[in-house]
């Protein structure tokens, strides 16, 4: 499913992070990334996720090369993560966020966010009622209409990765 080869990559040349790092990941397991404290473990999904290049190796999802694509196409190839620091839109309500984060979202397009709402009913329907079995899921009901800044941190952690399973992803890399 995931195969990185050769990765390697420093800040700076006494501070190198990765060298010749080359691993392959299976479909359907469930692996853990153990290290101290700065040993590359957030740059590591930095790399798969786009947000990071490598100074050289390849990252192949799929078989496809990931290497230096942005990482919303990472992110559309099937890869999704959550952050050490949650990444959610506070003045959105939980149900909203896990909608924003759907791919088939049709204000993911802003072509088709011109459009008025009743344009995108059918849609948005299927969209919520996904939306609400995702939010009974992950235990969220009864905050679904809370704004994301109002629940606990706890409650943040699962949105978080409600949103990741909203994506669609079927690769999950949790930070």
């Amino acid at each position: 499913m995931l195969r990185l080869q050769n990765i390697t990559f420093s800040f700076a040349p006494e501070k190198q992070i990765l060298k010749d790092l080359s691993f392959s990941l299976e479909e359907k397991k469930i692996y853990a990334l153990m290290g101290a404290n700065g040993s590359g473990k957030t740059t590591l999904f930095n790399f798969i996720t786009g947000f990071i290049q490598p100074q050289r190796g390849e990252i192949f999802f799929g078989g496809k090369n990931l290497t230096c694509q942005p990482p919303y196409k990472i992110n559309q190839q099937g890869i999704g993560r959550t952050f050490q620091d949650l990444r959610l839109i506070t003045k959105l309500s939980v149900k909203e966020n896990i909608v924003l984060a759907m791919q088939q979202n049709p204000s993911d397009n802003w072509l088709n966010a011109m459009f008025p709402e009743n344009f995108h009913r059918n849609t948005n329907t299927i969209l919520e009622k996904k939306a609400d079995e995702i939010v009974d899921h992950f235990f969220l009901s009864d905050v679904k209409n809370s704004l994301a800044a109002e629940i606990s941190y706890g409650q943040q952690k699962l949105l978080s990765l409600a949103c990741c399973v909203a994506n669609g992803a079927s690769l999950l890399l949790l930070d």
